[in-house]
């Protein structure tokens, strides 16, 4: 199985621990109220494979993959520039590994304290 979930993740909590002090970065799911700010959330979200490239033998030998980032932050004041320069790092890392973002956006947070952004990201033909 073609999977480059370790070793995206790693490159983008690198990433953001160089950039950010003290930020909470983790591969599952966050909570509606993270235990530590500013938080980030990076999963893999499909892992599919392009059938049109299997092998005789169906073998995978590309696939298509997609993770989403959700980032939040519970500053009193900069909070929603925080996420922003936050989702710009991760942006900055899955460019660099020739994914696409396909959505960047505020979604809506049981804590109206804190500003949650989710992005979306995708690569085909990933070999």
């Amino acid at each position: 199985m073609i999977d480059k979930e370790k070793e995206v993740f790693n490159a983008v909590a690198k990433a953001l621990r160089a950039n950010f002090k003290n930020i909470y970065v983790i591969g599952t799911e966050l909570t509606s109220s993270p235990p530590k700010f500013p938080a980030v959330s990076f999963v893999q979200t499909n892992n599919a494979i392009r059938t049109e490239y299997s092998t005789f033998n169906n073998l995978e030998s590309v696939i298509t993959e997609d993770y989403k980032a959700e980032v939040c932050s519970n500053l009193e004041k900069g909070k929603e520039q925080e996420t922003k320069a936050i989702t710009a790092v991760i942006s900055d890392v899955m460019i660099g590994f020739g994914y696409e973002r396909t959505f960047c956006e505020i979604v809506p947070n049981t804590d109206t304290t804190i500003n949650r952004r989710m992005s979306r990201y995708r690569k085909n033909n990933v070999i």
